[in-house]
């Protein structure tokens, strides 16, 4: 169903499985880590699980993509709030940064997808970018999609908050952690 300004039901379901998606694969990430005498590690450090860590941080980028950084892509956040500069501005004030700030860390995570993700292009020099700026926008878009007159008709929503959302998925992927260090792996 299109709405008089071209909105579509489609396209609010897609753009916000993505914004979970990408909350849901940071969750499954940060749940194997702890910090051990200052650094961090992971909790469980078998060939599977450090792979399936590995998988969840590139969906995270690869999906955090699709919303932030392709703005010529069909689920680009900007498809939604078509107010560009005005939703760009509540961004910014949300993540509490300069549009300049935001650029850079936006490329970080664009030259890690470009070229560790999808060409593996300098493996020596891996930089990976910070889960905490893609865990905020990402929360920020959720909220914004769930909250907003125009979108929030479009999706069914079992969180109230992207942070609800998020602190059920690290629940439930910790209970999964739990289980296996339990079974002394």
């Amino acid at each position: 169903m299109k709405n008089h300004d071209g909105l579509t039901e489609g396209r609010v379901r897609r753009t916000f499985q993505l914004v979970n998606y990408c909350i849901a694969n940071i969750a499954a990430y940060r749940v194997n880590w702890k910090a051990v005498d200052g650094k961090r590690t992971l909790r469980i450090d078998l060939d599977f699980w450090v792979r399936a860590n590995g998988a969840f941080f590139d969906m995270t980028v690869i999906e955090w993509c699709k919303l932030f950084a392709d703005k010529n892509g069909k689920h680009h956040w900007s498809k939604i709030f078509p107010n560009y500069q005005e939703w760009t501005h509540q961004l910014l004030q949300h993540l509490e940064m300069s549009e300049e700030h935001y650029e850079v860390e936006l490329a970080k995570i664009k030259e890690y997808r470009d070229k560790y993700v999808a060409h593996l292009d300098d493996p020596k020099s891996m930089n990976y970018p910070l889960t905490e700026f893609m865990l905020a926008s990402a929360s920020n878009l959720y909220d914004s999609i769930r909250n907003n007159e125009r979108t929030k008709t479009y999706i069914d929503t079992i969180c109230d908050s992207a942070n609800v959302y998020y602190l059920r998925m690290m629940d439930d992927y910790n209970q999964e952690v739990e289980l296996r260090l339990s079974q002394h792996y």
